[in-house]
């Protein structure tokens, strides 16, 4: 049965439709596939683990205001990390005030098995295009988000980024633009 409604014709070749659904798909997929394998974080909290994966060592403000979180909401998932084996908090080396958030060898192992998972999904979704394909695909990417860097980045909301890093950051087919946002997003 064909559907006359004007508007949904319209939205059929929206772009935003087929963006936004397919992050939702890739963001649940995630939370599915990390739930199955039983891994100590939440996908939510994805964007968290990757900024102070990305770190040598980093402070929970600069945290904070990479993934823009507040930063009770960062301290929050820092110390669960904590507690979970993940990262260290030990004192800057300058500032006493301050701490820095170190990745643990166990941290970079989740990180890593993320990746993986990432991968998965990734393989799953975007098994049909071609690898031309795939290159195209990455070079329209960047080039939409090199343009429009500056508008991302002050009106971007903390769902955009954990759907962004989930699809990109972690590398798939897409590692060139992994790192290239990895850098823009999180200014890590």
């Amino acid at each position: 049965m064909e559907n006359k409604n004007p508007y949904l014709k319209e939205m059929d070749g929206m772009l935003t439709r087929y963006i936004g659904g397919l992050g939702k798909l890739l963001v649940e997929e995630g939370r599915l596939k990390m739930k199955q394998k039983k891994m100590p974080i939440d996908i939510d909290q994805l964007p968290v683990l990757i900024c102070i994966f990305l770190s040598k060592q980093i402070t929970q403000q600069e945290i904070a205001t990479s993934v823009n979180r507040d930063k009770s909401s960062v301290k929050r998932t820092v110390t669960l990390f904590q507690k979970k084996g993940l990262v260290e908090i030990k004192p800057h080396q300058k500032d006493k005030r301050k701490t820095v958030v170190l990745m643990t060898d166990v941290g970079c192992f989740v990180a890593n098995q993320v990746k993986e998972v990432m991968h998965e999904i990734e393989n799953s979704v975007f098994s049909f295009m071609s690898k031309k394909s795939r290159k195209e695909l990455l070079e329209t990417l960047k080039n939409v988000f090199e343009k429009n860097k500056s508008v991302f980045l002050s009106n971007s909301s903390r769902t955009v980024k954990v759907v962004i890093s989930t699809i990109l950051l972690l590398g798939g087919y897409l590692p060139t633009l992994s790192n290239h946002l990895s850098k823009i997003i999180f200014n890590c």
